[in-house]
């Protein structure tokens, strides 16, 4: 933590002709982005669990955010969950899952979290489930998230898997299958939508699905909060 300090405070001081004009607060970087790698080894090492690590990471990215403010840097991007994260134990993959929402609310509860959250205009969101998100249970966090925005009624789609799965629905040969899977209940339940609703979708290729086979755009519940932002 201490050289990822001290890296952050040399951008600060940075003054080179190639740099960006400095932002408020006197930072030359803007967006920083982090790989959030070895939380896990780090746990190993001190012979604890590997979700033991990943949970005292939270520590870490409470840190470096309070950080980023201080030095005007106005948007930090954590890269948290990889295509490798998925040969992990199941307990672990489930954690991972469920970090980031837990940690919003659990920070916000606390008091120590001050999002300044704005009632949207509309007022009610429907949340299609990511597979992976119910197979491990991680739907409550999401909804717990959700409803971190004032006036906003979160209501689930019943519904199994998009159909997409991943690559498996842009594949012609599974089109069709596809596309019943979607029709069995989430594409009619997102057309008859109304204009005072919100379609979130943390799966990338279940957007993609929403996108092309109901002409309804859909958001990761990220982007919902930032939306959100007053």
């Amino acid at each position: 933590m201490a050289s990822l300090r001290q890296w952050l405070a040399r951008w600060r001081l940075s003054r080179s002709t190639d740099a960006a004009e400095p932002a408020a607060g006197g930072a030359t970087c803007r967006h920083l982005a982090i790989i959030m790698d070895g939380n896990g080894r780090w746990a190993q090492r001190r012979r604890r669990a590997r979700i033991w690590g990943h949970r005292a990471g939270v520590g870490s990215v409470r840190a470096v955010s309070i950080e980023c403010a201080r030095l005007g840097i106005q948007r930090l991007t954590l890269y948290a969950f990889s295509q490798e994260n998925w040969k992990r134990p199941e307990r672990e993959v489930s954690l991972l899952w469920k970090l980031l929402r837990s940690f919003l609310v659990r920070e916000r509860r606390a008091g120590r979290l001050e999002l300044p959250l704005a009632a949207l205009p509309e007022k009610r969101a429907l949340l299609h489930g990511h597979c992976h998100q119910k197979a491990f249970g991680a739907m409550g966090a999401v909804e717990r998230a959700l409803r971190l925005v004032p006036e906003l009624k979160v209501s689930v789609i019943e519904s199994s898997c998009c159909g997409m799965a991943g690559s498996f629905g842009y594949e012609g040969a599974h089109y069709e299958v596809s596309m019943k899977m979607a029709e069995a209940s989430l594409l009619p339940r997102v057309r008859r939508s109304g204009i005072d609703e919100v379609i979130v979708a943390d799966g990338t290729s279940c957007r993609h699905q929403i996108t092309d086979g109901a002409r309804r755009g859909a958001l990761h519940v990220a982007r919902l909060l930032e939306k959100a932002l007053a």
